[in-house]
């Protein structure tokens, strides 16, 4: 009588589970690394949202020829007759210009202004825009000098 060399039952089903937890290790790190992968993807896009908003808003108060502010928005005036529209709600800025709307997710936005003696219109000197970035406020400040006007009466507001 042969015998015949093959595996036992009790084998066969060790291996069987050694294969299903290696298999289950590998799942659960696959699942983790395409979790991270996202992650990091909708933050990247999220910082060069804001990234990309914030600098737009840079150019236009360094290029603005004057910034009106009236109540919730305020229109930047270019040297060469164009001029962007921002408006403030609660929890967006919107940036308007030629038929196009970007937008920034806020917490709060302060303006400072001077009133001009001759037209009485509220130029906007500061800004400060508080948003968040990785569940964590970020605070952007921007600035315009008014050097050929003079202003008799400097008055603060939101």
């Amino acid at each position: 009588m042969n015998k015949v060399k093959a595996f036992t039952v009790m084998e066969v089903l060790i291996n069987i589970l050694l294969t299903a937890i290696i298999i289950g290790m590998l799942y659960f790190l696959y699942t983790s690394f395409i979790k991270q992968i996202s992650m990091y993807q909708s933050s990247i896009k999220e910082q060069n949202e804001l990234n990309g908003f914030c600098l737009q808003l840079k150019k236009d108060f360094f290029k603005a020829g004057k910034i009106i502010n009236s109540g919730n928005t305020f229109k930047i005036f270019f040297y060469d007759t164009k001029s962007v529209d921002y408006a403030i709600t609660e929890n967006y800025i919107y940036r308007k210009q030629n038929g196009r709307t970007d937008s920034l997710r806020i917490k709060k936005v302060s303006k400072n202004w001077i009133l001009t003696p001759k037209t009485k219109e509220q130029l906007v000197n500061a800004l400060v825009i508080e948003t968040m970035l990785f569940n964590k406020p970020v605070n952007y400040t921007l600035t315009k000098d008014y050097q050929s006007i003079k202003a008799t009466d400097n008055t603060n507001g939101n």
